[in-house]
């Protein structure tokens, strides 16, 4: 048997010569062999009786410069700064912008910047028009009624002019749709009579109206509704309802009043007035 030969002899091992440091067994398709590990490129090893040492040799490869791109710049060399220079664009997963508005809602927009949709009033909610987001007020229910009642008096002198009666108003939506029920109670002399109106920042596409009493009354959106002339018992009250469409532009509803004619005694709304009124539409 050759010296570097193992043969498996019975239930043992039978070697040709004593194994050097560092050798194992190696099998051959026949039987065993006595040999060391051969390194390989960038490692080293050593033999010692009883153990095997592998180690890498060489000291790897070496920076001698770095480059970015925009938005990213480097100060070259082997040991550069690295640094961001404007903003990051979508496309490399940045926003766009180089600030965002506090509170404001993100929106995408493709590849061009972030937009941000601002809260709004108090209450708003986040809808959609069906292409984007926006803030607006939400939708009242069609069984609930808002309520604002008047709780002060407010009059008027020497004055044929309309003015909103305040606290009588309530916000509205482009192109929405509201019903509205206006109770009033009014003092005013013989001589004064009283007008009411309705109207608002915004136009009216339709206005549709009933009032009670009928006297001189008509449907037009900032004209008279009804027109109580001196020869009508003061105090007097009376409820006027509704149902008015809006156009394109959002604003806000307010009843308005003023004297049948000019005149230095007082044409008064009274506390405990009020408004209700309910989107529909």
């Amino acid at each position: 048997m050759a010296d570097d030969k193992v043969a498996i002899w019975g239930s043992g091992l039978k070697f040709g010569r004593k194994p050097a440091n560092g050798e194992l067994l190696i099998g051959n398709g026949e039987d065993m062999t006595m040999a060391t590990l051969t390194a390989g490129a960038g490692a080293s090893i050593t033999n010692a009786a009883g153990a095997i040492t592998i180690s890498a040799t060489g000291s790897g490869g070496t920076v001698t410069g770095v480059t970015a791109s925009s938005p990213l710049a480097s100060s070259g060399g082997s040991s550069p700064d690295i640094s961001l220079t404007g903003t990051v664009g979508v496309a490399n997963g940045g926003t766009g912008q180089s600030s965002l508005t506090a509170n404001n809602v993100l929106l995408g927009n493709g590849t061009a910047a972030v937009q941000g949709v601002a809260p709004g009033a108090s209450g708003n909610v986040l809808t959609s028009n069906g292409t984007t987001w926006q803030s607006t007020p939400p939708a009242s229910s069609a069984t609930t009624w808002s309520t604002s009642f008047k709780t002060s008096d407010q009059s008027v002198t020497s004055s044929t002019s309309y003015v909103d009666v305040t606290g009588l108003t309530f916000s509205f939506d482009a192109n929405g749709t509201y019903a509205f029920r206006f109770f009033y109670a009014a003092t005013y002399g013989p001589e004064t009579g009283l007008r009411l109106s309705v109207n608002g920042s915004a136009a009216a596409s339709s206005l549709i109206v009933g009032y009670s009493p009928t006297i001189g009354s008509n449907s037009s959106y900032g004209a008279n509704i009804i027109f109580h002339a001196g020869a009508v018992p003061s105090p007097s009250g009376g409820f006027i309802s509704g149902v008015v469409v809006f156009g394109g532009s959002s604003g806000t509803f307010a009843v308005r009043f003023a004297q049948g004619a000019s005149n230095p005694g007082a044409t008064t709304i009274k506390a405990g007035s009020y408004i209700e009124w309910r989107k529909v539409a």
